[in-house]
C-alpha cells in the first residue's frame, strides 16, 4: 500500500509540477 501510495504522490508532484511550468510559459509569452 504505502509503495503504491507513494508512486501517485511523485506522479502528482511531477503533474503539478508540468501545470506550474505551462503556466510560466503562458505568462512569459
Amino acid at each position: 500500500m504505502t509503495a503504491i501510495l507513494k508512486k501517485q504522490g511523485i506522479k502528482t508532484s511531477e503533474d503539478t509540477v508540468r501545470l506550474l511550468m505551462q503556466e510560466l510559459n503562458l505568462k512569459s509569452i
